[in-house]
């Protein structure tokens, strides 16, 4: 994905962040994306190696941050990567922190972490923002 490309997909999710749903279809440097406020899902999918991590997390940060100020009572949050940079690495530990808030309001929260059967990295990744956090992740491999 051109720099050019990264900056329209920015551009719409910036757009998108203040809406209840938000979809966008993965590239090879981008993760997939969705949020949909109503049912209470957060989901992204794929790899993280985009020019500016921050630039490109920040308008999904921004709709969680919106959508922990009033969730829904039941949350489900699924990472599926297949790869991810150290700078994504820390948007999403940013997000995760972020989720953290609905369990100190009580809120019912699913975080599924869903990696390659034989990725220990990836597996290794998704334990460490679980001890870091102190959430329950629940682990899923698929082939």
């Amino acid at each position: 994905m051109s720099l050019e490309n990264q900056r329209i997909l920015i551009k719409k999710l910036e757009e998108a962040a203040s809406k209840n749903l938000v979809k966008f279809k993965g590239t090879v440097k981008t993760p997939e994306i969705y949020l949909n406020y109503d049912k209470g899902e957060i989901f992204l999918s794929g790899r993280s190696i985009p020019e500016n991590a921050k630039q490109l997390f920040h308008p999904i940060l921004q709709w969680v941050e919106k959508y922990v100020e009033n969730p829904q009572k039941k949350t489900k949050v699924v990472f599926k990567f297949e790869y991810f940079n150290t700078a994504s690495s820390k948007m999403i530990f940013e997000l995760i922190n972020d989720i953290k808030e609905l369990k100190k309001k009580g809120l019912d929260v699913t975080i599924e972490w869903h990696y390659l059967e034989e990725d220990d990295d990836i597996l290794d990744s998704g334990e460490t923002f679980q001890e870091i956090s102190g959430l329950e992740f629940q682990f899923h491999s698929y082939q």
